[in-house]
């Protein structure tokens, strides 16, 4: 009886079909999702319970803006009417730039702020780095991030975008991690991988947020301001959970 299965399946040369359990392959890579609206909710959270820290650092973001506008307001209007003499000019654009940095400081101050308040998956890798200053790692992150996509929009603008939604957490890892900005950069694009198109969705839900700041006045600005910051940082942690990093541990002993 064996040896008549056995020639039987010889002579059809196929194999009995495998049953599929339904279950997914232990090895099959997951897809990454990315919940927007979880993503506000968390902020929203995050935020009322640093209310204090965070109103603070955003009137003093907005207050910065403030100063460096109307520096440049009158700055373009002495390129058009040059004055007499060139101290008026020179004292504004001290005061632009200077009205600029303290800006970018809050900026980074937010976000190393909600970075604290929101603890991400790899504990033991941070307890070795820190989060410390950062300020410079963030500032060279944030410029490579914005020449590179304007090199993507000049050439086509999906380059650009492409670029943009990949390199969008650049900062924010340099900021963590301290480590080079080109390690910064591949951290980035492995943390968007998949999920490019739905980055975009949230960098575009954060533009009409912002300008509901602005109907009260301006003032609406003290709220959603830092609530767009932390989720971002709320949005780099869901990511940071669902990628497998690189080995941070040698990029940090490169990054010194």
């Amino acid at each position: 009886m064996v040896g008549r299965k056995l020639k039987t399946a010889g002579k059809s040369g196929r194999r009995p079909a495998r049953r599929h359990s339904g279950k997914r392959s232990a090895t099959a890579p997951r897809l990454k999702t990315l919940p927007i609206r979880a993503a506000f909710g968390k902020a929203f959270g995050v935020f009322n319970k640093n209310r204090g820290a965070f109103l603070r650092m955003g009137a003093f973001w907005a207050a910065s803006q403030l100063v460096y506008g109307i520096a440049r307001a009158w700055l373009r209007y002495f390129h058009h009417h040059p004055p007499d003499g060139w101290t008026l000019p020179t004292t504004l654009a001290i005061i632009a730039v200077v009205a600029w940095l303290t800006s970018f400081v809050y900026q980074v101050e937010m976000t190393r702020l909600a970075l604290k308040r929101m603890p991400g998956p790899h504990r033991a890798m941070k307890a070795n780095f820190g989060l410390g200053w950062g300020i410079g790692r963030y500032f060279h992150a944030s410029i490579l991030s914005g020449l590179a996509v304007i090199v993507g929009f000049l050439l086509l603008v999906v380059p650009g975008l492409i670029v943009g939604a990949a390199l969008s957490m650049a900062a924010i890892a340099a900021l963590e991690y301290r480590v080079k900005t080109w390690h910064s950069l591949a951290i980035s694009v492995e943390m968007t991988r998949g999920v490019r198109i739905k980055v975009w969705g949230f960098m575009l839900a954060l533009v009409p947020f912002n300008l509901a700041g602005l109907l009260f006045l301006g003032v609406g600005l003290l709220v959603t301001v830092p609530v767009s910051m932390i989720a971002w940082v709320a949005v780099y942690r869901d990511l940071e959970r669902q990628t497998k990093l690189p080995k941070l541990e040698l990029m940090k002993v490169q990054g010194r």
